[in-house]
């Protein structure tokens, strides 16, 4: 079992108060695992880690609007999609499941260039380290960058 070291954070009203919000919107249960996932994410990206996974999007498409639309953010990253399904639910409202591989980083500012058209209603991202990519050179590197992947 790891051993788990404690240290205090202060925070700012403001950034505290965001933070509580991000806390509520993804369902964490307390700061310090969403500290964790957010220490982790942002180390995992810096060291080149390859991830792999799907977002989920609702969205609009009467407020698609050439590049700032939907199916533009797509084409701008289509190094990173393995595939696309969209499913229409009705006359306006549009579904997208997108499968994806790549660089975690840039599939993070994928996503958030998602999440940023207006045409979006909701975004959900899940995913996973890839088979293949960087693999720390010992154990003890690996304990280190808090490898936690589904």
């Amino acid at each position: 079992m790891k051993r788990i070291k404690r240290f205090g954070v202060s925070f700012d009203g403001k950034l505290l108060g965001l933070f509580d919000s991000f806390i509520k919107a993804r369902g964490y249960k307390n700061r310090s695992e969403a500290l964790r996932d957010l220490a982790r994410a942002r180390l995992h990206s810096e060291a080149g880690i390859k991830a792999s996974g799907t977002i989920r999007l609702l969205f609009d498409q009467r407020e698609e609007r050439g590049k700032s639309g939907v199916t533009s953010v797509e084409n701008g990253h289509n190094c990173l999609i393995s595939l696309v399904t969209r499913k229409y639910l009705d006359r306006h409202l549009c579904s997208d499941v997108i499968y994806f591989s790549g660089d975690l980083h840039r599939t993070e500012r994928f996503y958030s260039a998602l999440k940023a058209c207006p045409s979006v209603k909701t975004a959900e991202i899940d995913f996973f380290e890839s088979s293949g990519s960087f693999r720390p050179k010992s154990g003890k590197e690996a304990r280190k960058l808090g490898w936690n992947f589904i």
